[in-house]
């Protein structure tokens, strides 16, 4: 943790940590470790991700500035590929609920666009809902996805709590399903936050 990922000893770091954990050769707080890693090495795409938004004025313009939150979204798909390979389930539930995020954001975006001159609001939102819809059905995908890792690896995720928020009433009973799996002093899911103790 002591060296950058720029540094000759970090970028020789990663190249180990690419190498062993494409080889399932890593387990516990190895594979911990390089999860965080590929995890902070998406940083840069997750923060490019986030500031995007739709742009209006013109139809053209919307359109580009769909075309480039899609791209944006997709790039840290990618971005996050070693990490969901590698198979580090703490740090693929956090990259799974980044995306989570990413594509809700979209959603929320779409469902309430920019103007468009000379184009009422109801029916550019007309326009984009299958789009919208696309996208939503996307976000809450990555969320299912990272709650249902969460389960199957028995991780107890930071995210958990805010997961919980989003998801709930569609799978809450799943989500409390997931709770005794953790041998836990004491677990407090309410409102939001986590309080954990090993």
């Amino acid at each position: 943790r002591g060296f950058g990922a720029q540094s000759k000893v970090g970028l020789e770091a990663m190249r180990q940590i690419s190498y062993y954990g494409q080889n399932q050769s890593l387990s516990g707080e190895a594979l911990q470790l390089a999860g965080e890693l590929l995890y902070n090495q998406a940083s840069t795409q997750r923060k490019k991700a986030e500031i995007v938004r739709l742009k209006g004025g013109s139809v053209n313009e919307l359109q580009s500035s769909l075309k480039n939150y899609y791209t944006e979204a997709m790039n840290l798909e990618n971005a996050y590929a070693p990490l969901f390979k590698l198979g580090d389930g703490f740090w693929g539930i956090r990259a799974l609920y980044d995306l989570g995020g990413i594509y809700e954001n979209f959603a929320g975006q779409l469902a309430n666009p920019p103007e468009i001159s000379g184009a009422k609001k109801s029916d550019v939102q007309a326009q984009l809902k299958t789009t919208y819809d696309q996208i939503k059905q996307k976000s809450d995908a990555f969320y299912q996805n990272a709650l249902t890792t969460a389960q199957k690896l028995s991780v107890l995720s930071p995210v958990l709590p805010a997961l919980w928020d989003k998801l709930k009433g569609t799978h809450q009973n799943q989500l409390s399903k997931l709770i005794p799996h953790f041998d836990l002093v004491s677990i407090q899911i309410n409102q939001g936050i986590a309080v954990t103790q090993w």
